[in-house]
C-alpha cells in the first residue's frame, strides 16, 4: 500500500501542475490544460483501487481514450504551429510527444485487457508533467495556500517533492533545512525519525533546485556546508558533500549564467563529460551530480543559440545522459526524449547510434525489465522507427 499511496501522490501532483499552466498568458494552452486537468481528476479514483473490474474497465478505458484524444489534439496543434507554447524551449514539443505516446501505450494495454499494467503506465506518465513544470526558474510560483492541504501528515521527503513539483522552491529547500537542523532523536512532530538514505536524496534534490532551477551557487554552497555540519547524514553523504562543495567552487561561473557562444559552451561540456569517459552515468553515482548539472546548464544555454545540427544533436545526447542520471529523483525523467531528439537532429550518424543504444536500453528496462520479448507492440514500433533513423547505411 505504501507504493500505491506514493503513486497516488504523483497523480495529485499532476493535478496541481496542470493548474500552473492554467494561469499562463497563453489562452489556448490554458484552456487545453484545464481540460486535461478535469480528465485526470476523473481518472484519479482508478489509481486508488487494487483492481479494475467489471463496469470499471469500460469506464476506465473511455476516460483514458478521451484524455488520449485531447493530448493528440494538443500535440498536432503544437506540431502544426496552430497552438502557442508557453515558452520557446525547443525540447517542449519532444516532451509533449513523449507524454502522448505514454498515454497511448496505456490505452493500448487497457484494450488488450492489461488494466493494472495500463494503470502503472498512466501513473508513470505523470513524470512528464512534473518535469515540464520544473524545467527552469521561469514560471508561476504557485500559492502555498492552495497546495498546503496535500502536505499535512506526509513524509518530509514527499512534502519536499510536492513543494518542488508545484514550484514552491524556497519552501522545498526550507523543508530540507528543517530536517538537517533537527535533533536526530526528536520526534519532529510531523513524522518519524529521518533515515540517512532520505537525507542523501533530499540533499540531491535541494542541490538540483538551487543549481539547476534557481542558478544560485551561493545557496548550494550554504546547503552543502549545513549538510557537513549536521548529525543527520551518513559518513558517506558527508564525503559526498566535500566533493559537491569543491565542484560548486570550481564551476561557480557556469551556474551564474551564460558563459559564451555555442562552440565554447560545448567545449566546456565535453571537458566535464570527459572526466567520466571510462564509466557509466547511473543513478547510483551522486558524486557526479554537480558536474552533470553544470553540463545541463551549458547545454540548455547552447540550445537557445544559433548552432549547427552536430552541436544540437550532441547537446541532446548530453542532456539525455544528465536526465538519465537524475531520474532517481523522480522529477526529470526526460532522457528518452533527448535521445530521440539527438537521433532526429543528426540521423544516420555515429552520434545517432550512441543515442540509439541508450534509448533502446532505457525503453527495454522501463517497459519489460530484462524481458525484451514482453515489449508492447507500440514500443517495438517506436524502437524500429529510431533504428531506421540511426542506421548509418541508409
Amino acid at each position: 500500500m505504501k507504493y500505491l499511496n506514493l503513486f497516488a501522490f504523483a497523480c495529485s501532483f499532476v493535478l496541481t501542475f496542470l493548474s500552473l499552466f492554467s494561469i499562463s498568458a497563453h489562452s489556448d494552452w490554458r484552456a487545453q490544460m484545464q481540460v486535461l486537468r478535469t480528465q485526470m481528476e476523473g481518472l484519479a479514483p482508478n489509481l486508488y483501487s487494487n483492481s479494475i473490474e467489471g463496469p470499471q474497465q469500460k469506464d476506465y478505458v473511455a476516460k483514458l481514450k478521451a484524455m488520449e484524444k485531447e493530448v493528440l489534439k494538443l500535440d498536432a496543434e503544437l506540431t502544426n504551429h496552430t497552438a502557442s507554447a508557453p515558452d520557446k524551449d525547443p525540447t517542449l514539443p519532444y516532451m509533449l510527444k513523449a507524454f502522448r505516446r505514454h498515454i497511448s501505450r496505456s490505452v493500448e494495454s487497457a484494450e488488450a485487457g492489461n488494466y493494472l499494467y495500463s494503470r502503472d503506465l498512466y501513473r508513470s506518465g505523470t513524470a512528464f508533467c512534473i518535469a515540464c513544470h520544473t524545467r527552469n526558474s521561469n514560471g508561476v510560483h504557485f500559492p502555498q495556500s492552495v497546495t498546503n492541504q496535500n502536505f499535512t501528515g506526509k513524509n518530509w521527503l514527499d512534502r519536499m517533492l510536492m513543494l518542488t513539483s508545484s514550484r514552491q522552491f524556497d519552501e522545498a529547500i526550507s523543508e530540507f533545512r528543517t530536517q538537517l537542523t533537527a535533533s536526530p532523536k526528536t520526534d519532529r512532530s510531523r513524522g518519524p525519525e529521518v533515515r540517512p538514505i532520505e537525507v542523501e536524496k533530499g540533499a540531491r534534490l535541494a542541490l538540483a533546485i538551487s543549481l539547476r532551477v534557481q542558478n544560485d551557487p551561493k545557496l548550494a554552497k550554504e546547503l552543502v556546508t549545513l549538510l557537513k555540519s549536521s548529525p543527520m547524514p551518513s559518513m558517506t553523504t558527508k564525503k559526498l558533500a566535500e566533493t559537491w562543495a569543491n565542484d560548486i567552487d570550481t564551476l561557480n561561473l557556469i551556474f551564474k549564467g551564460d558563459v559564451g557562444e555555442a562552440e565554447a559552451l560545448m567545449n566546456s561540456a565535453r571537458k566535464l563529460i570527459g572526466e567520466f569517459a571510462d564509466r557509466e552515468f547511473v543513478q547510483g553515482s551522486p558524486e557526479a551530480d554537480i558536474k552533470l548539472m553544470a553540463v545541463s546548464q551549458l547545454m540548455n544555454a547552447l540550445l537557445l543559440k544559433p548552432s549547427s545540427k552536430l552541436l544540437r544533436a550532441e547537446a541532446y545526447f548530453y542532456l539525455g545522459i544528465v536526465n538519465e542520471a537524475f531520474s532517481y529523483l523522480g522529477l526529470w525523467s526526460l532522457h528518452e526524449i533527448y535521445y530521440e531528439a539527438c537521433i532526429e537532429e543528426l540521423p544516420h550518424s555515429a552520434l545517432a547510434q550512441k543515442c540509439l543504444q541508450r534509448y533502446k536500453g532505457s525503453l527495454t528496462f522501463e517497459f519489460a525489465g530484462s524481458f525484451a520479448e514482453r515489449l508492447l507492440p507500440s514500443v517495438r514500433a517506436q524502437i524500429a522507427k529510431f533504428e531506421k533513423l540511426a542506421d548509418p547505411k541508409r
